[in-house]
């Protein structure tokens, strides 16, 4: 081979080298690219949220799990999820308030967890507010909520503010779907005591003294 075809060769060599090294830097950099979109989008991802919250109640961190499922619900302000669960931890540590405020932030997003509504219900009980608690029961039974456990929320409620007339009818109700409850009778007995109606109580009382016969 002539010197100016090995000049030539080796210039062809030193091209491709070069096409093959800005080749790879641009290969490495769109790897980084994609690298860095997929970090920002899993950053804003409600559900990389979620998933640091389930981690941290398995590890009993329950203040580091809300604050996970806060940011959780600003990345994603339309979803009941995050506020849901947030109110769970909250319910469990008997922070009423607070859960109170999680569960009606996931009714207002959409919700239709009866838990949820439940929960509500008994948040405001723990609160003292039993008219606000028999006002919401009876609005999710009169929607057509088929709950079996909503009438005797209702129940509860009603009896606690001291309107045993109306609490009659939601532990009637709840018998339906309860019949051997013995809290429940004990409920209907009181209520029926306090109006004084003493036939009922009375019938109310033997059917307890049935069922505890057994």
């Amino acid at each position: 081979m002539t010197t100016p075809d090995f000049e030539r060769s080796r210039k062809r060599l030193y091209q491709w080298a070069l096409t093959i090294a800005c080749a790879a830097c641009a290969l490495i950099a769109a790897n980084a690219a994609l690298a860095y979109r997929v970090s920002v989008l899993r950053e804003r991802s409600p559900w990389t949220y979620l998933k640091a919250a389930e981690s941290l109640k398995a590890r009993n961190n329950w203040a580091g799990a809300v604050q996970m499922l806060e940011e959780a619900a600003n990345r994603d302000p339309q979803s009941p999820v995050a506020w849901e669960r947030m109110g769970q931890i909250q319910y469990n540590q008997e922070q009423w308030e607070k859960a109170l405020f999680a569960f009606q932030n996931a009714l207002d997003r959409g919700s239709r967890d009866t838990d949820a509504r439940g929960k509500v219900i008994w948040c405001l009980i723990h609160l003292r507010r039993f008219d606000g608690a028999a006002a919401f029961a009876k609005a999710c039974i009169d929607e057509g909520d088929p709950s079996p456990y909503l009438p005797r929320y209702a129940a509860e409620a009603y009896r606690r503010a001291g309107r045993y007339a109306e609490a009659i009818p939601y532990l009637d109700k709840a018998l339906e779907g309860f019949p051997d409850d013995l809290y429940l009778m004990e409920l209907l007995l009181q209520c029926y005591k306090h109006l004084g109606n003493q036939q009922k109580a009375a019938e109310i009382q033997q059917r307890i003294e049935r069922l505890q016969g057994r």
